[in-house]
Formats: C-alpha cells, sequence, structure tokens
C-alpha cells in the first residue's frame, strides 16, 4: 500500500485547465520517492480507483469560482466536501463529466476514500483548446505549488510519525 499519493486532474491541451496536471509534474521533480504522483487527466468517477490503496491523497484541479487567477483553495475531506460541491459544483463550470464533487460524494458514501485526503483548487482565468496557461495563471503558479509542496511534506512527515507510532505498539 502506498502511503501518499498526489493526484493532478486536468486537461494540459485546455490553456489554465491543465494547472492540476502542471502542478503534479513539477511535484514529481521536488517530492520524494515515498510520494506517488500521478498526471490522471480527466478521470471522472475512475478517480476513485487512483484513491483505492492509498492512506492519504491530495488532488489537485483547477476551479473557476471568479476569484483571481492562481488563488489557491485548500479543502479537507469529508470536512469541506459540501464546499466542494456547492462551490465548486454548482456555481463553477467543470470540463469533467462527472465533476470531482460528484466523485467525492460517491467514493465517501460507498466507503472508498482514504483517511486522509485534501483537495486543493487553484483559480483559472481562461480555458481555450490548444493554448497554454494563462500569463495570470503563470504568475501565481509557482506560489500555490509552493504552498502545496509544503502540505505534502508536512504529510509525508505525519505518515511516518503514524508509522512509527503503529510499530512501537504492535512492537515490531
Amino acid at each position: 500500500m502506498k502511503r501518499l499519493r498526489v493526484i493532478g486532474i486536468g486537461q494540459t491541451l485546455a490553456g489554465d485547465d491543465g494547472v492540476g496536471m502542471m502542478v503534479a509534474r513539477h511535484l514529481r521533480f521536488v517530492c520524494g520517492s515515498e510520494v506517488d504522483i500521478v498526471e490522471a487527466g480527466v478521470p471522472g468517477v475512475g478517480l476513485l480507483d487512483l484513491l483505492r490503496d492509498v492512506e492519504a491523497a491530495v488532488v489537485i484541479d483547477a476551479v473557476q469560482s471568479g476569484r483571481p487567477p492562481g488563488m489557491l483553495h485548500r479543502l479537507e475531506i469529508p470536512r469541506d466536501l459540501n464546499v466542494l460541491l456547492h462551490a465548486w459544483g454548482r456555481g463553477c463550470s467543470s470540463t469533467h463529466a462527472f465533476g470531482l464533487g460528484e466523485t467525492l460524494m460517491l467514493g465517501q458514501t460507498l466507503g472508498l476514500l482514504p483517511a486522509i485526503m485534501r483537495v486543493y483548487g487553484i483559480e483559472i482565468g481562461q480555458i481555450e483548446r490548444g493554448n497554454p496557461l494563462s500569463p495570470p495563471l503563470l504568475a501565481g503558479f509557482h506560489s500555490a505549488a509552493r504552498q502545496i509542496q509544503q502540505d505534502i511534506e508536512q504529510l509525508v512527515a505525519m505518515l511516518q510519525d503514524l508509522g512509527k507510532s503503529r510499530q512501537e505498539q504492535t512492537g515490531a
């Protein structure tokens, strides 16, 4: 079982919608080998398969809620699942056939989500096929990626501490 999986979601050939995938690529170069990084594209309910057999997961996706491009939203699941469903689901557009909120609600209902789960939404500006990330999003990209990286490093440390505690409890 992998301890931590980071999943980037989005379409790299659709302008700013590819930001989740771009952050995942960036993190692949700066995170240690104890982090499994997946560029998932637009997984729909297939995301639930990617969340299987991990203790913790970080999902990174684009969000369009009217805030400035590059702004980072951090949600803890299941605590903030309703925020994800209401603020991102109904008031925002999604390029996914089965949205992230609906997928995670299904996973929660079926008991398929990892014990520790965070979702990062990065505000985007434009979604145009064939365009790269927009200049406003590029300006905030590194700051958002750095904040997510710091959170991942904290999760890795926390999971290592949990592993040590389990070993001490079992006497191994």
